[in-house]
């Protein structure tokens, strides 16, 4: 058996880790999550209490994870969406917490949710390899399982979208498949932060 062998990629459960898997989606961004909770340590305190609410845009149902079968450990998410996916959930009380909150549900998550009710191919917001298990391939056998997974449910294409400067990042969705199908637009960054410039990516299922 291999290292790449070793790992398996599976829907996320109750019984899992949250708070790694709150680590891992906190990672996915330097913009979104460093602003909306300021650390990791409360985004692993906060995020993880709400992985299992429904309707919650970090719901467990949207999250398939990586796990070293040897240790059990998730070694990697990817959250992904349709328009079918549960994303009905009040934001109200969170947009009330602070303005850190407010800011970034009000002008990233609600826009994301919208989008995603009205498009007919499957979306994925996130993905994380934890940085001690990256070079084995392990985001490919992500991004491939859930290709399959909506390929099953009769979907045609499958979208994400990147900061153009990370670089790494775009040549390994391109590796994967992807190919850039949109003009450059403005990212999400806090009201104090210089803007991203990004693009979407899609592949065919």
């Amino acid at each position: 058996m291999n290292n790449n062998d070793e790992i398996i990629i599976r829907p996320a459960n109750n019984n899992d880790d949250l708070k790694r898997i709150a680590e891992l989606i906190y990672k996915t961004d330097v913009y979104i999550y460093p602003y909306w909770f300021e650390n990791v340590e409360n985004a692993k305190e906060e995020l993880s209490q709400r992985l299992l609410e429904e309707g919650f845009i970090f719901n467990i149902n949207n999250i398939d994870v990586a796990v070293d079968s040897k240790t059990n450990e998730i070694v990697g998410i990817i959250n992904s969406y349709t328009k079918n996916s549960n994303l009905n959930y009040d934001y109200t009380n969170l947009k009330n917490k602070n303005e850190r909150y407010n800011f970034t549900i009000t002008n990233y998550v609600e826009h994301l949710v919208n989008d995603i009710k009205n498009v007919p191919y499957a979306y994925i917001s996130n993905i994380c390899v934890h940085e001690n298990y990256r070079g084995k391939k392990i985001a490919k056998k992500l991004i491939n399982y859930v290709k399959d997974k909506y390929k099953k449910q009769l979907l045609d294409e499958i979208y994400l979208d990147v900061i153009i400067n990370n670089k790494s990042a775009v040549v390994a969705y391109e590796k994967n498949g992807f190919e850039v199908q949109s003009d450059v637009f403005t990212g999400f960054a806090g009201p104090s932060e210089e803007e991203p410039e990004v693009v979407s990516m899609s592949s065919r299922l």
